[in-house]
């Protein structure tokens, strides 16, 4: 061991904490740490800080070294990866030619830029899975539209919906996902290279060239905050702890779906599992899968936000090390549910009649009853509402389904409480028709027709419009990625 240790780590320690560290980023960490020290290096050239010929010497190795990979540089016997990296460039040019590449800086700053570049990569990937979910769950609100079912609150029949109306809401819930991964984004990518240690260096350093070389859209200006603020890392561990949460919300319908007692819908066969006693199981384990990863990100995302909790605001292991532990986990599993669900969903099968015989027999449109009531007898809603749930009432207990409804029962309640109106039965039958109660709700985000249409169309736009900002950022990156040898 050099510097101010005498000894080297002891076997425990190296196996412990520094050789976590190291597999926890060693793979993913190298190519990014690489790109840092190359941005590093043609900026010490630029400022005229190293000469242009040792700087061309030390380019060419850092691409030998990214070209061999991991396997070359000594982690064994080095304290951590950069370390190993800076060794490496010293044992093949010499400390002469190599000894300043750590000019003006510290691990503290390019580990904070290493662990930027890592997350921003992996929330690019979290929205190309993103944009893969929305275009099959636009399908799917596309292809049903006309697909009558009971909507449900609190687990009752509320009232009629189309099975493309419950994923254009669905919609809605994914373009607020994709937003937060895009938030998260902003805060990120900004660049701490060159705050050094905590207070920048005297080094003439010019941290906006760095800055965009690595593909970043600004500095983190302030030296302290560049290598102590972590802060941003919640943002990303949030939105990916939403994402698998709203997703846990739909599998939680479809399970419910496919039971028997409902049989809406049957899960492909490529994603259940038999049982090895019950001939007759089909068991939805990828629905299990989804569910349950949710409180696996939940559990990372706690991990994350809780480990700077308490701990000094400067570069502190707490804070800016181990809380990547359960955030490159939460990536993971944020990755496999977005991406399971992505091929379940073409795959079910929908009972349409099914639904639509639910949506008919589930008195789920009685408030369109109601409605009908204030409209064109002029009484109050709530004098309305006393009727028909009365009504309701009565038909319930006499085992009636809301398809078998009796127009003479109705007209006594209302001759009962009052009112001296009366319904036809085909007056009845054509206010409680599912597919005339969805016609009706031509209100902003309705089930109409129009609504649909305009609905559908919004999300063909949204669709293009998060294409073009992950085809935008993706090439940011891989236009740094590009100038990064030349």
């Amino acid at each position: 061991m050099s510097g101010r240790l005498e000894a080297d780590p002891s076997k425990e320690f190296r196996n412990i904490v520094l050789g976590h560290e190291l597999s926890e980023i060693g793979d993913s960490a190298l190519t990014p740490l690489l790109y840092v020290n190359i941005a590093h290096v043609k900026m010490l050239s630029k400022q005229k800080l190293i000469p242009a010929e040792t700087a061309k010497n030390l380019l060419a190795v850092l691409k030998e070294i990214g070209e061999q990979g991991l396997a070359v540089l000594d982690t064994d016997h080095a304290e951590d990866l950069y370390f190993a990296l800076e060794q490496k460039l010293i044992s093949v040019l010499g400390m002469k030619e190599a000894g300043n590449i750590h000019m003006g800086r510290s691990r503290n700053d390019i580990y904070s830029t290493v662990y930027r570049m890592i997350v921003r990569e992996k929330l690019l990937e979290v929205s190309n899975y993103l944009l893969e979910l929305y275009k099959e769950v636009l399908g799917l609100a596309e292809a049903h539209k006309d697909t009558i079912m009971p909507g449900y609150t609190h687990t009752q029949h509320a009232q009629a919906v189309t099975l493309g109306y419950y994923f254009l809401g669905f919609l809605e819930v994914l373009t607020r996902d994709m937003q937060r991964i895009k938030n998260a984004w902003e805060l990120v990518n900004k660049s701490p290279l060159g705050a050094a240690a905590i207070t920048t260096t005297r080094f003439p350093l010019d941290r906006e060239y760095t800055s965009d070389i690595l593909g970043f859209d600004s500095i983190v200006y302030n030296g302290y905050d560049a290598i102590s603020g972590r802060d941003y890392v919640n943002d990303a561990a949030l939105a990916l702890n939403t994402i698998v949460t709203d997703i846990s919300r739909v599998v939680a319908d479809l399970m419910s779906w496919n039971m028997s007692e409902f049989a809406f819908i049957e899960i492909p066969d490529e994603f259940a599992v038999i049982s090895s006693i019950m001939p007759q199981k089909k068991n939805p384990a990828a629905f299990e899968f989804l569910r349950s990863a949710a409180s696996w990100v939940l559990g990372d995302t706690i991990g994350v936000i809780s480990s700077p909790k308490g701990v000094s605001y400067s570069d502190i292991r707490d804070a800016t090390k181990y809380l990547y532990s359960p955030l490159w986990h939460s990536f993971e599993v944020t990755a496999n549910v977005i991406k399971l669900f992505s091929e379940i969903l073409p795959g079910i099968k929908w009972n349409k009649q099914k639904m639509l015989t639910a949506a008919s027999q589930g008195y789920a449109t009685m408030t369109d009853l109601a409605d009908h009531f204030v409209e064109e007898y002029h009484i109050t809603f709530r004098e309305a509402h006393h009727i028909v749930a009365y009504f309701v009432r009565t038909s319930i207990a006499e085992g009636k389904k809301s398809d078998e409804l009796s127009v003479e029962a109705l007209n006594k309640i209302c001759l009962d409480q009052g009112f001296d109106f009366t319904l036809t039965q085909e007056e009845l039958d054509k206010v409680l028709d599912p597919k005339e109660c969805l016609r009706r709700r031509v209100v902003a985000g309705g089930t109409s027709d129009e609504q649909l249409q305009i609905m559908l169309v919004q999300g063909h736009n949204q669709y293009q419009a998060e294409q073009e900002w992950y085809k935008e950022k993706t090439k940011q990156i891989k236009r740094s990625e590009e100038k990064m040898f030349s």
